[in-house]
Order: structure tokens, then C-alpha cells, then sequence
């Protein structure tokens, strides 16, 4: 699920939420 996040740029702010 994260690299999926982690492809996308705009999604990068949503991978800090995650983590």
C-alpha cells in the first residue's frame, strides 16, 4: 500500500499521515 503512496507525488503528505 505505502509504494502505491509513494508513486504519487501529491500523495507524498498522506505517506506521513500513514506512517
Amino acid at each position: 500500500m505505502t509504494a502505491s503512496v509513494m508513486s504519487e507525488p501529491k500523495a507524498d503528505w498522506a505517506v506521513s499521515l500513514i506512517l
